[in-house]
């Protein structure tokens, strides 16, 4: 019923617009005119946005305090929830170490700290929601974007593909996420490049390739570098008689010149910057001491200076510091007007360097040991790219089918062939014990052995253990000693017992001097014939009795003793007892 009387304090009439979210089904049968707008009596109300259902005064409300859930206050799931509101957020939700709390059970406003998971990179980080709606992401993620914007900064600066054309050009594009023109070349990224000459992919860092003229690791020039060959190539051209990796009396020099007795190095931080190499380095300084050749060196200042060379301090080993000690080293050998330019000169540097080469390649002066080359494994590296003296690995194939890998230089300067064929190595089915001795193989101790037949050559000074197939006697020995005809200690001792045996029977034979005992001789129970024994001799025989058929056994000396008594027991009693009657 409509009330009749108003005061013109009723709720109704003061805020009409709370009307709409009064709770008419949970306060029948009281309404926005029984109360006032300044009621402290709890009633329910309804949002008309989200449906929300909550008790408040009507004081409360009219003060401005509103719907929990549309304030952000309260959850809701599916109107207000996190996982609702921002479905890209929740999807970095960690929901293992945020345990039970859920998207669901939180809003997006929060300031609760909760763990988040990476979907790029996968790292785990604690922030709050609040912050992350504000822009804040993976910090991880976050670091690599400065670091990009950085690198790309400085690549405007110092670019990789304009200062260094020559390197950029073996940039590997497909292992790389970035071309080269996004690096500095001071740049300390790892990254894949590809050599234009032999095709080989390798990791390296940018600055190490422009700092130190580091080449392809599969066809370098036994460890030589672009500054050793710029180095060469400028003194070739003032010295006919300049030679590269020149060796004297087991020392290899980078460049000696036989016409003036001196001899050239260019010591490299990579290669020279430790205790050893300076010992080594010493070493050729005494050498040339003593045989009076003039050794300069070309040596990158942050290392130590050798005993006895002039010194050629090399900043850095940049073009610009290069060249620079490169015009040095021709004042110092009183040569003038030697147009040095490593901008110019360096195609033809590379060029030279990569004829010389060919010129020193295997197929060049070992063309022999060529023919076993593995094309098919060491594709796309062929035998005329390859030095003879290179200690690089590679895959050979003999004439038989084998293949194996060796560095070029055991095979080319020490002759080194096919390890299967002269038993280094052992290839199943070819040259191992199992395949060329299955007799001596049918001895081997498999529970005593960790290694099998198969495993081994006829000819291994390994010991292993044996199993004899006739007596069962364990025993250790090597197996090339098994291969020359060693072979069970118990059998053999027992077989030069049956040797000294028949040879004592060859003087003193039972079966001539006694034939009549040896004809009692049992064939089938002793292993040998009666010849192979002497007279004298202690064996315990058996024996059947011609006159009762009857099997005994006795020492064959006795029965010699005995001389023409019987031997048979049961026939010497019978005749003792007929006697008597």
């Amino acid at each position: 019923m409509r009330k009749l009387v108003y005061s013109g304090n009723e709720l109704s009439i003061t805020n009409p617009e709370l009307v709409e979210e009064w709770d008419f089904d949970k306060n029948y049968p009281l309404t926005p005119d029984d109360v006032t707008f300044g009621s402290n009596r709890k009633v329910w109300w309804k949002c008309k946005n989200c449906g929300n259902e909550w008790q408040a005064t009507p004081n409360t409300r009219t003060s401005g305090c509103g719907c929990a859930v549309c304030a952000g206050r309260k959850v809701k799931v599916g109107f207000n929830d996190l996982a609702t509101t921002d479905p890209d957020l929740a999807k970095q939700w960690s929901y293992e170490k945020n345990e039970d709390l859920t998207p669901q059970m939180i809003t997006r406003g929060s300031h609760k700290k909760v763990w988040w998971k990476c979907q790029t990179c996968g790292n785990e980080w604690e922030s709050t929601i609040h912050n992350r709606r504000a822009g804040n992401g993976c910090p991880v993620c976050g670091m690599k974007k400065a670091r990009k914007t950085q690198q790309l900064q400085a690549a405007k600066k110092n670019n990789l593909a304009k200062e260094y054309p020559d390197i950029a050009n073996e940039w590997n594009y497909e292992k790389n996420d970035e071309p080269p023109e996004n690096y500095a070349c001071s740049s300390n990224k790892k990254v894949w490049w590809k050599c234009n000459n032999c095709l080989h992919e390798w990791q390296a860092v940018i600055n190490d390739r422009t700092r130190y003229h580091h080449g392809c690791p599969k066809c370098n020039m036994y460890g030589t570098s672009f500054a050793e060959q710029a180095i060469f190539f400028y003194l070739k051209h003032s010295f006919d008689d300049a030679e590269n990796r020149f060796v004297i009396n087991g020392y290899e020099f980078d460049v000696f010149i036989p016409s003036i007795n001196t001899a050239v190095e260019y010591d490299g931080v990579f290669y020279h910057n430790n205790l050893k190499s300076l010992n080594k380095d010493n070493k050729k300084d005494n050498y040339c001491i003593k045989n009076g050749i003039r050794l300069i060196r070309i040596r990158d200042n942050k290392m130590t200076n050798t005993d006895y060379a002039e010194i050629i301090s090399c900043k850095d080993a940049n073009d610009k510091e290069l060249q620079k000690a490169i015009e040095e080293l021709f004042i110092l050998l009183s040569v003038d007007n030697v147009p040095v330019s490593l901008e110019r000169d360096r195609y033809i540097i590379l060029s030279d360097y990569h004829k010389s080469v060919v010129k020193n390649s295997i197929i060049s002066l070992n063309p022999e040991i060529a023919k076993e080359w593995n094309y098919e494994k060491n594709y796309p590296l062929t035998p005329d790219k390859v030095l003879c003296g290179s200690n690089q690995i590679v895959w050979w194939k003999c004439e038989k089918g084998h293949e194996w890998r060796a560095s070029v230089n055991n095979r080319a300067g020490r002759n080194y062939g096919c390890p299967y064929c002269s038993n280094q190595k052992v290839l199943a089915g070819y040259n191992d014990l199992a395949t060329t001795n299955p007799k001596l193989a049918n001895e081997w101790d498999y529970n005593k052995n960790e290694l099998r037949p198969t495993d081994i050559t006829a000819g291994s000074n390994k010991s292993f253990w044996w199993k004899c197939s006739k007596c069962g006697n364990e025993w250790k020995a090597k197996v090339a000693r098994r291969s020359n005809g060693s072979g069970c200690p118990v059998c053999m001792l027992k077989q030069s017992r049956i040797n000294m045996r028949i040879s004592k029977a060859k003087a003193n034979n039972l079966v001539e001097n006694y034939p009549k005992i040896a004809s009692e001789w049992d064939y089938h129970k002793n292993e040998e014939p009666p010849e192979n024994y002497a007279s004298n001799s202690n064996y315990r025989a058996h024996w059947i009795c011609h006159y009762c058929g009857k099997e005994y056994e006795t020492k064959i000396q006795h029965r010699v003793l005995n001389g023409d008594r019987m031997g048979c027991v049961s026939c010497r009693r019978k005749h003792k007892t007929s006697k008597k009657c």
